[in-house]
């Protein structure tokens, strides 16, 4: 019987099997799991920034029909061949929801034409994270607790100003009275406003001592969300036309995520990061989005650490933090590091990092990033 039901089943990849529209029917059909970086355009944006990542975008069928997806990167880094859903992202995993059988039927496929080490990472928040984590333990992979993934209940407008703590409502006061001119780039980003937001990621990046994406990635990101609507560019100038703060988000049917956040240290009494997701929130609202997902915190980061003010920031929002929960095919460390030699590597690369001159880390980062970082 069980060999008669598996005679049913197929997988099949998405990218050489010209299935991107039985994808697509896939995300409409479980609108709660078509996040941003399950999409088409993410994947074409990805693929097309950084070669040497390999689309591998499976969907299982049965009798024809598309039952669960499962959207991933392969790579050769610093830590061997990996498989991961997803890169370059907190959580990936499946679209769907997956019974033991069908997610080990897909993972087989997958792993007998990608060969090297698994990784799938999950959020607590996602609709079938106890029957993915249960699928992939039974398979075999082992979990790692990593930091958690911070997601704001949107309501209307109102409703959320009033919902606020007397903290949050100030600071956004605050920010509108201190002289900042926001422009907002609703449908992509012109030319202009990409390379100021540009220049400050580039700069905050090499100074936390961690390689960035090329202007290109972002770029595509525009280009392909952009004309869905699906791409927010938010930049805060101070009353000198400096660049105070800059918010990048990208949008799904259910989900508005503050994907990149950056602010110059200069000029963050003027409280550029209150009003970029405030901005942020209240655009995510009027698209009728019912969450946000504000990206990762440590909910145990010290007290008085930059972390910490990270957490504490993102949680004065209303964010609620969810648990990550990462897959490997061996145990490692706390940290969610490949290794104990994959976490040194990545700590020496950031203390040397922060060193480099500016032209060498603009032109290195991008191809560090995707062979360590990914």
């Amino acid at each position: 019987m069980a060999a008669a039901w598996l005679r049913t089943l197929e997988a099949v990849l998405v990218e050489k099997s010209g299935l991107e529209q039985e994808w697509q029917s896939l995300l409409e059909t479980n609108p709660s799991h078509a996040r941003f970086q399950n999409s088409l355009e993410w994947k074409t944006a990805v693929a097309k920034a950084y070669p040497s990542l390999t689309p591998a975008y499976y969907i299982l069928r049965q009798g024809g029909a598309a039952k669960l997806g499962l959207p991933a990167f392969y790579s050769k880094s610093l830590f061997g061949k990996r498989l991961v859903s997803l890169p370059f992202c907190d959580y990936g995993g499946f679209v769907g929801s997956p019974s033991q059988p069908e997610a080990a039927f897909l993972l087989d496929a997958i792993r007998k034409k990608f060969s090297g080490k698994l990784e799938v990472r999950l959020c607590q928040q996602q609709p079938s994270f106890a029957k993915s984590c249960a699928a992939l333990e039974e398979y075999g992979l082992h979990a790692h607790s990593h930091r958690h993934v911070a997601f704001v209940e949107l309501l209307q407008e109102k409703q959320m100003w009033e919902g606020l703590d007397k903290h949050a409502r100030n600071d956004v006061r605050k920010a509108e009275k201190s002289g900042l001119e926001l422009k907002v780039e609703a449908k992509g980003a012109s030319t202009i406003e990409l390379d100021a937001f540009y220049s400050l990621y580039l700069r905050e990046m090499k100074r936390f001592g961690s390689p960035q994406h090329s202007k290109k990635f972002f770029a595509l990101l525009s280009q392909q969300l952009g004309p869905k609507g699906k791409f927010l560019l938010l930049n805060a100038y101070s009353p000198q036309g400096e660049i105070a703060g800059s918010l990048i988000g990208l949008s799904s049917p259910t989900c508005g995520a503050v994907a990149f956040n950056v602010s110059e240290p200069s000029l963050r009494s003027l409280r550029p990061n209150d009003l970029l997701y405030w901005t942020a929130l209240q655009k995510f609202s009027a698209q009728g989005l019912p969450l946000a997902d504000l990206g990762q915190v440590q909910v145990d980061a010290p007290q008085g650490s930059h972390a910490a003010g990270i957490l504490a920031f993102k949680l004065k929002w209303g964010g609620k933090p969810y648990a990550r929960q990462v897959f490997t095919q061996q145990p490692c460390g706390k940290s969610g590091a490949p290794s104990a030699t994959g976490a040194s590597k990545l700590r020496s690369l950031s203390r040397v990092w922060s060193k480099l001159p500016d032209s060498l880390v603009e032109k290195l980062g991008p191809w560090v990033l995707a062979r360590v970082l990914a």
